[in-house]
């Protein structure tokens, strides 16, 4: 499954992605009681590592009065701050699903074949490649979807400046999107679903 809806948005994943809803997988759930944050996805294809976390700020609800994103034009950089460790826990985990893995018998059985198993949409070989991908910084992409009332062309600016630098020890592609303006236009489809 390619579709999912996060904070009043649908994405729908071409079928080149194979893609887990990490805040709701089980690792994430374990991880999170030990202290580490989490993207909202995680997605891979056959060379790259996708790594997305989704902020939604614009009102969806008629009561709503003030804007959503003042606490982010309030304090940017403690924003950035939270959004990279998101990324980075997120490159840690990799490392403790792979552990959690080795220690299975059949999984090193297993792993010998992988090479011979289709796409990873089995949980371990989606796991195992993600380890794999984020291995090499080329290979990871961390997407920050912002979707805000306002434009805010200047300080989206600033936000991507100082994420790349960030997050410039993992990957050299961090962005900021929005449904307007993404990387991902080829292969993945957004609707806001709070127009």
């Amino acid at each position: 499954m390619n579709d999912f809806t996060e904070s009043g948005l649908h994405f729908n994943f071409d079928k080149q992605w194979v893609v887990k809803k990490y805040d709701a997988h089980k690792f994430f759930v374990s991880l999170a009681g030990e202290g580490f944050k989490g993207v909202d996805f995680i997605a891979i294809n056959d060379c790259q590592l996708l790594l997305m976390e989704i902020k939604n700020y614009k009102r969806r609800q008629s009561w709503q009065t003030e804007n959503p994103f003042q606490a982010v034009i309030d304090q940017p950089d403690e924003f950035v701050v939270d959004m990279a460790y998101k990324a980075e826990d997120t490159l840690k985990a990799l490392e403790i699903i792979r552990k959690y893995y080795l220690r299975k018998r059949w999984y090193r059985f297993f792993k010998r074949l992988q090479s011979f198993i289709p796409f990873p949409n089995l949980d371990w070989l989606f796991w195992t490649r993600a380890y794999l991908l984020a291995r090499e910084r080329k290979n990871v992409c961390f997407i920050l979807w912002l979707e805000t009332e306002n434009g805010q062309q200047q300080l989206r600016g600033q936000l991507q400046e100082q994420l790349s630098l960030k997050l410039q020890p993992f990957t050299d592609k961090a962005y900021i999107a929005n449904c307007d303006n993404h990387p991902l236009q080829e292969s993945v489809l957004v609707e806001n679903l709070t127009k």
